[in-house]
Parts: structure tokens; sequence; C-alpha cells
């Protein structure tokens, strides 16, 4: 789980997760980094209720099999222009957020400045 987090300014990843499934990731803050968050082979995660702000790539989601929203509550994407659901391009667009918000979300937060990530452990 990773919540309550502001992650900012890395020159990869916000938030990195790798071949780790059934995490939770909301009310975050993350904003200026080269990629938001990054889903590489992960799968059956949950990402809602965060503010991805002004990071270069939004969000990268290879598996498509992530959920970007939790019960009709998305996340909050500055690149968003109000016409439905949020397709995550990068990763190859089988991702999206169904219920992005029109409004930065509010998140009680701790400041921190280094990228997260969440791998699996075998």
């Amino acid at each position: 789980m990773v919540s309550g987090s502001f992650i900012e300014s890395s020159s990869r990843y916000g938030i990195y997760i790798y071949a780790s499934n059934d995490n939770k990731i909301f009310n975050n803050n993350i904003r200026n980094n080269k990629i938001g968050i990054y889903a590489d082979s992960a799968r059956t995660n949950r990402i809602y209720t965060n503010n991805l702000i002004e990071n270069k790539d939004q969000a990268y989601d290879n598996s498509g099999v992530n959920s970007w929203d939790y019960e009709k509550t998305g996340n909050y994407w500055s690149t968003y222009k109000g016409s439905g659901e949020y397709v995550i391009t990068p990763g190859g667009g089988k991702a999206k957020d169904n219920f992005p918000s029109f409004k930065g979300i509010l998140n009680k937060v701790r400041t921190s400045t280094n990228a997260v990530s969440a791998t699996e452990r075998g």
C-alpha cells in the first residue's frame, strides 16, 4: 500500500510497480516526475484518488488489468480534458480510469521527494 505521500521531481518514476499484484495506491500527490506511476508487469492493483500533476507522462501500464478507479472514484489527471474516461496510452493503451476527477483531490499527505517502488520478492 502506498498512501498519503507527496512524491515530486523524480527524474524517473514517482511510483514504480514491477511484477507486483494486489496493491492499493491511493491518496497521493504525484507531481513533476518523468512518469507519475509506472506499472510494469503488475496486475490487479487498485490505483485511485491520486493527484497526477504535470508529470511528463502521467502513467504507464502495460498489463491493462490494473484498476485505475474504485467505486466510481478515479484520479485527478492534470492533462484530462473532461471527455469521458482517461486512457493511459503509454504501455499499450489498454488501461483507463473510468471516473477521472475534474478537480484536484484533497489528500492529507506527508512530504517526500523520493520515488516509491513496489516489487514482488520471490
